[in-house]
């Protein structure tokens, strides 16, 4: 059994590579083309695009994994009904299970991987291609955010501003403070605000803190101010800034989590995309099963396509169940796990059951 193991495992890791491969190269070639623009634009060498189109390699791998393990698991079973080989292990008395198993343990070891390539990779790689955007491409100073997420930059020739939290949904920014110094790098002036909005030309707050400094440090001045606030960065530039859960690992994000419910903010969204972080990856075990009664319909001849067919629309429908989850979660209808597993449990039990009752 040990041969069959490793010949099954070796077979659908080699469809596995060919899928991958294929796949990345399809998705490069479009985000290249839909970038080509930008890239005339502002006149990038041909080195600052091959580095900027290969930063996006682990984010892509991590997100076409399912697909790919769904494609590969249906090529693999297929090759074996179309090559008798089925029936050879039908003769020698061999369940379904034998031929499972390699493959869902296969996957399980990619899956891990993909969860340490989202912990590690991904997060850097993102970090790398938004400075090589900022700096290289756009010719602009770039926005950090550094710290747990609070985000300072430069905003002047002699200004620096610090960020705590950016609000997309609210077009607000939380925590403000805009420092102006001299040319000897002396504090000029301090402007703080708890909050800021933009009303879509400016921004503004109900009332921010405006100290003035002497040369030796001491206060000169302090006064309350309201209305506009001196933020000369556009409302676009500010949700650009937000590290999105997306650019971060599964540690990080927790410990965003844990720092957002200190400070009062809502995390809802947080929490349901920490859950989804590891669900996502389940998936691919899940178009295993998927796969299995579609690419055993028939150990003759024939069908191939359609069997490809109609798993490849069940695995649709299922990232369409698991983003409709995601949602729900997002509106506060579903509590954050629930959110992000409904999916995986609904289409994981009707993959079980359907693998169940395959005739083998």
């Amino acid at each position: 059994m040990e041969i069959l193991f490793r010949y099954i495992a070796r077979e659908f890791i080699r469809v596995f590579l060919a899928c991958l491969a294929a796949v990345t190269v399809v998705y490069l070639v479009a985000h290249f083309i839909g970038k080509l623009d930008n890239f005339i634009e502002h006149r990038a060498s041909l080195t600052l695009i091959a580095t900027f189109i290969l930063l996006k390699i682990p984010r892509l791998v991590y997100e076409v994994l399912p697909i790919v393990v769904l494609l590969a698991a249906l090529i693999t079973f297929r090759g074996l009904a179309m090559n008798s080989e089925i029936i050879a292990m039908r003769a020698c008395g061999i369940g379904l299970s034998r031929l499972l198993i390699p493959v869902l343990c296969v996957t399980t070891i990619l899956v891990g991987l993909i969860l340490m390539n989202a912990e590690r990779l991904v997060p850097l790689a993102n970090q790398k291609a938004s400075y090589l955007a900022d700096v290289a491409l756009k010719k602009r100073p770039h926005i950090l955010a550094l710290r747990k997420n609070r985000i300072w930059f430069r905003t002047g020739e002699s200004s620096f501003c610090n960020i705590q939290k950016v609000n997309p949904d609210t077009a607000s920014l939380y925590h403000v403070t805009l420092y102006t110094f001299d040319a000897d790098f002396h504090l000029v002036s301090r402007m703080d605000a708890d909050q800021v909005s933009w009303d879509g030309k400016r921004w503004v707050t109900d009332q921010a803190t405006h100290w003035t400094f002497e040369p030796s440090g001491d206060i000169a001045s302090e006064r309350v101010l309201r209305g506009s606030f001196p933020l000369v960065e556009s409302l676009d530039e500010m949700i650009n800034v937000e590290k999105s859960s997306r650019e971060m690992g599964y540690g990080e994000l927790k410990d965003y989590i844990r720092i957002l419910k200190r400070d009062g903010y809502p995390v809802t969204a947080y929490e349901v995309d920490l859950h989804a972080k590891i669900s996502y990856a389940v998936i691919s075990l899940i178009m295993v099963l998927i796969a299995v009664p579609f690419s055993l319909r028939s150990t003759r001849s024939g069908g191939i396509g359609i069997s490809i067919g109609l798993s490849v629309l069940i695995g649709f429908a299922c990232w369409i169940t698991y983003s409709v989850g995601l949602s729900f979660g997002y509106a506060g209808i579903l509590p954050p796990a629930a959110a992000a597993w409904i999916g995986n449990a609904l289409f994981g039990m009707g993959a079980l059951w359907s693998t169940l009752r395959v005739r083998f």
